[in-house]
């Protein structure tokens, strides 16, 4: 009943904001690792919505250091959100677990500029997972989680799909965003317009506004595996994936950061 109440008072909040305001809804402070992985391109052409009526997807050649031929980035977020939800009703505010799996520098026709296509988001609450789904058109399920100090977990339900990565700190203290060169990639994809396609019928879009000048950030290595069922069939799976630290090219980092993000608009 809990859960049904805040739903039905998060829609309440939606509908009465006017969406036609660049007002952010939603506001919070995130703990996160952000990791890049570089796969063969077309395979991730194939990871891109066909679905969508009217819509037609490439992928823009980024220039990125570290970035191989034939290759495109894709991106993993792996974090909590601390007292996250709508600026009001604070009391919406939660703290959950949440894996991403996006691809950036996506070109739509008509827009100037690339986008993120978040694959999938998910996420250790039920009422995380309904909204993301709802209100922003991304592909979002509950999932069980675990994060600690330097691993993480999520399996789906009691089946076989597993993911599971382990982080390897290259530093002790936290520094500046700023301190880190390689870091810039980070910016430019967390910076993008962002969709989804849980409606393949609907055409939402929305941004997050992370505060880089306050983001504290440290390197750290990074060794992923994960089974099949999570992530697009093209994702090597059953396979040890590793990633170097942010003091090398599309490096990891752990991140500590703040962000407002937008209401959802037509795009």
């Amino acid at each position: 009943m809990a859960r049904q109440f805040e739903k039905l008072i998060l829609l309440l909040v939606i509908i009465t904001i006017p969406s036609c305001l660049s007002l952010s809804l939603i506001e919070g402070h995130y703990h996160t690792w952000w990791a890049v992985v570089q796969l063969p391109r077309q395979d991730v052409q194939d990871m891109l919505p066909k679905n969508m009526p009217n819509r037609n997807f490439t992928l823009q050649k980024p220039k990125l250091k570290g970035l191989k031929d034939a290759m495109h980035p894709v991106v993993f977020e792996l974090g909590t959100e601390i007292h996250t939800g709508p600026i009001f009703p604070g009391f919406l505010q939660k703290t959950f677990t949440e894996f991403k799996f996006e691809i950036p520098w996506v070109n739509q026709a008509g827009k100037s500029t690339p986008t993120v296509y978040k694959y999938v988001i998910y996420t250790n609450s039920s009422f995380e997972s309904f909204s993301t789904r709802e209100f922003y058109n991304l592909n979002s399920a509950a999932i069980r989680m675990n994060m600690s100090a330097n691993s993480y977990f999520m399996q789906y339900k009691d089946t076989s799909s597993k993911l599971r990565a382990e982080f390897q700190n290259q530093t002790a203290k936290f520094s500046p965003a700023s301190s880190y060169k390689y870091f810039s990639v980070y910016q430019q994809v967390m910076s993008q317009e962002w969709f989804g396609d849980a409606d393949p019928k609907t055409y939402t879009c929305a941004n997050h506004h992370y505060d880089f000048s306050t983001t504290k950030v440290r390197p750290a290595k990074m060794q992923l595996m994960v089974s099949n069922g999570l992530l697009p069939p093209k994702f090597p799976t059953n396979k040890l994936i590793a990633t170097p630290g942010l003091n090398q090219p599309l490096g990891t980092a752990e991140v500590f950061t703040t962000f407002k993000l937008t209401l959802p608009h037509s795009c």
